[in-house]
């Protein structure tokens, strides 16, 4: 058990430090605050799934995006977890390279989860398809405006390992590394068919039955449109989850 959270964790810290090899490179300082909800219905196999993200650059001074995405996850037997749903976005401008405008993206989404237990550490896999409409804004022209959409697909896969902490006194914590790679499809996506990768570590305590809260760090690597420009991306994570079951009253 601990030689596989010793691998997982310097596999973490490999692409922490990977840095992609672009013409530029633009290096921010981010916050994302956000909550994730899956919560059953009834006690049967069926639930919600919402989770909301206000994402802040400047360490959480200015705006960066804003991501909503509600969806239905139907839980199977033996751990797996079949979900889809809806999800909208808004990027403002950051960084060195800014859009000339806010940016709106609407999506659909459809994902696979499979969780399970090594003594005890507990592993995810997350397979997520998603088919993006992304707002593009009028190039050159004053003021700028989102006056098209282009479409794209995108495929992600997430690794994630959580570790408890009571092994060194600490009951209540827990520990968690994850790795999601991003890839971007179809015929109208521009030198960047490597999207993104996002390498996390995280403290985690429960709160209450069904709540969990993280403190951690991302390091993003993001490589924009036309290939050109890495963003890494330093960010603090502040999270919020919750399992709370949605039950009918009785009568």
């Amino acid at each position: 058990m601990c030689s596989s959270a010793t691998r997982l964790f310097w596999i973490a810290l490999f692409w922490m430090g990977w840095n992609l090899q672009g013409e530029q490179q633009d290096h921010n300082q981010n916050a994302w605050f956000s909550y994730f909800g899956d919560h059953p219905l009834s006690g049967g196999p069926w639930g919600l799934h919402f989770d909301a993200q206000l994402r802040r650059s400047e360490l959480g001074a200015e705006p960066m995006q804003v991501l909503v995405q509600p969806g239905l996850n139907y839980q199977c037997a033996s751990g797996w977890q079949l979900a889809a749903g809806y999800g909208f976005m808004e990027t403002s401008a950051y960084g060195h390279h800014p859009v000339p405008v806010a940016l709106p993206e609407h999506r659909l989404w459809q994902q696979v989860t499979r969780t399970s237990k090594l003594g005890s550490l507990s592993l995810q896999h997350r397979f997520r398809v998603e088919q993006r409409f992304l707002g593009q804004s009028n190039q050159g022209i004053q003021p700028a405006k989102v006056d098209s959409y282009r479409y794209e697909n995108r495929l992600s896969y997430r690794l994630a390992t959580t570790l408890p902490l009571k092994a060194l006194g600490c009951d209540k914590l827990y520990f968690k590394i994850s790795d999601e790679v991003f890839v971007n499809l179809g015929e109208q996506v521009l030198g960047n068919h490597f999207d993104q990768n996002r390498a996390y570590v995280a403290l985690g305590r429960p709160i209450g039955k069904h709540g969990k809260l993280e403190l951690g760090f991302m390091e993003q690597t993001l490589q924009m449109r036309g290939g050109n420009v890495f963003q890494n991306n330093h960010t603090l994570m502040i999270s919020f989850f919750s399992d709370w079951p949605f039950r009918s009253r009785q009568k």
